[in-house]
């Protein structure tokens, strides 16, 4: 079975309008947008590059709640927001002290797509 392979057709702005569609997914659920303290786009979309996914990383703030709960809420806005890209959201949540023992090998090149400011 192939993957399906998207084209990034505008580079650079394609990512501004993937941080836009996040940024205004995120603020229509306010259960999700109260555990969150940030979000972060990285990967090849994010890089201007061919993709087959987009990678999401959430990290939960300090109102944590359920952390299941909160993974599958903020999915179904973000597959909702990027579907016109045609291609699947890949969504990883940590905890604040998970992100603060930086993790991911691309911690460098995460991209700030919100931040909870209150």
């Amino acid at each position: 079975m192939s993957q399906m392979k998207c084209r990034v057709l505008f580079g650079p702005a394609n990512i501004g309008d993937i941080i836009n569609e996040t940024r205004k997914a995120i603020q229509t659920i306010t259960l999700v947008e109260s555990r969150l303290s940030s979000v972060y786009g990285f990967g090849s979309a994010f890089r201007g590059e061919e993709f087959q996914d987009i990678d999401i990383l959430a990290v939960l703030g300090k109102k944590t709640g359920s952390m299941i709960e909160t993974y599958y809420a903020l999915r179904e806005v973000l597959v909702s927001a990027t579907r016109m890209y045609g291609a699947p959201i890949h969504l990883t949540v940590l905890t604040e002290p998970e992100f603060e023992s930086r993790p991911l090998k691309c911690m460098k090149e995460l991209v700030p797509l919100w931040t909870n400011e209150s």
